[in-house]
């Protein structure tokens, strides 16, 4: 069991309806690291995981210790690392395949139309120096919302680029800094075994 699991009470449940008790553990009492350092200034960096990157990949690589795979979970609110957690692009095109039948169905299929409320564009200094860049903005709409937008404020998606760009979006994730790692071990132990009390 992992350590993120290990001070969590029991309880017992039939769970075949036997009339014979087992021991499970209580999941029910998960944190979120924000709530357990809320009066702390904990430092967080931005990562980019990586095209089939674990979880435990980065803790080692970070934490020295692979098994603090749970403090990078909570820390980005994954709950279900199945599903949470981005897939490789193999399995990514695996997945798209079993849900839409194959690629090419996904990329026929409209998944939603966005309005773009402002483009995203990039401005360099004259000695390229620096630029700032202008996220771009958008919001859904129905299709006949669509229809009525003029041609350059408006975009059709595809099931298979949202896809990908559901897949994008888990693999921004972040990292607490390790030297806040010691503080939060020692926290999250005293908390679960105060709940469990």
């Amino acid at each position: 069991m992992s350590f993120m699991f290990k001070d969590y009470p029991l309880f017992a449940y039939d769970v075949k309806r036997s009339g014979k008790q087992t021991y499970i553990t209580d999941l029910s009492y998960r944190f979120k690291v924000d709530r357990l350092l809320k009066d702390r200034a904990v430092v967080m960096y931005d990562y980019q995981v990586q095209d089939g990157e674990r979880a435990d990949h980065i803790a080692h690589k970070y934490y020295d210790d692979a098994s603090l795979d749970w403090l990078i979970y909570m820390t980005n609110d994954v709950i279900d690392p199945q599903f949470d957690w981005p897939l490789s692009m193999a399995n990514l095109e695996l997945f798209i395949k079993e849900k839409y039948g194959s690629a090419s169905a996904a990329k026929a299929t409209v998944h939603h139309y966005e309005h773009i409320l402002q483009a995203q564009s990039i401005v360099h200094s004259d000695d390229q120096a620096f630029s700032v860049g202008v996220k771009e903005r958008t919001i859904r709409v129905d299709k006949e919302t669509f229809d009525a937008l003029p041609t350059d404020s408006r975009r059709e998606v595809d099931s298979y680029t949202f896809e990908v760009q559901q897949n994008e979006e888990k693999s921004r994730i972040k990292i607490i800094d390790e030297k806040f790692v010691s503080g939060i071990l020692t926290s999250y132990r005293n908390a679960v075994i105060q709940l469990g009390h």
